[in-house]
């Protein structure tokens, strides 16, 4: 228990911010877990709504302080590897390459180059 009256009014504090986070907490942890059933979806474009609207979302809840930075990194991190891989092979979805050029021809040496 509280010994102060600082420390009493500081646990008043704590017990309104509890109060006030934990909705969002907890609406936040929900909108996850629905972003991750999603992952397992072929519609990509379906992906990609889910995944802007999750970074938005994210991005709240850090300014709220109810997330750190660090660990709205994470999320998002994981999130995003998520969204990329294909659902049935797991594999992630790269984009092809274009092919190399053709190596340049061999030069032949000139004249000049010979006389010098």
């Amino acid at each position: 228990m509280a010994n102060t009256v600082q420390s009493e009014k500081r646990a008043r504090q704590a017990e309104k911010r509890r109060l006030r986070n934990q909705p969002l907490r907890s609406r936040f942890r929900t909108e996850v877990r629905k972003a991750r059933e999603i992952t397992v979806s072929d519609n990509a474009e379906e992906k990609k709504k889910t995944f802007i609207a999750m970074q938005s979302m994210i991005d709240r809840t850090v300014s709220k302080s109810i997330l750190s930075a660090g660990t709205a990194a994470r999320i998002k991190s994981r999130l995003n590897k998520a969204m990329r891989q294909t659902p049935s092979a797991k594999q992630p979805i790269k984009a092809e390459k274009p092919a190399p050029p053709p190596p340049a021809p061999a030069t032949q040496p000139t004249e000049n180059a010979q006389e010098a």
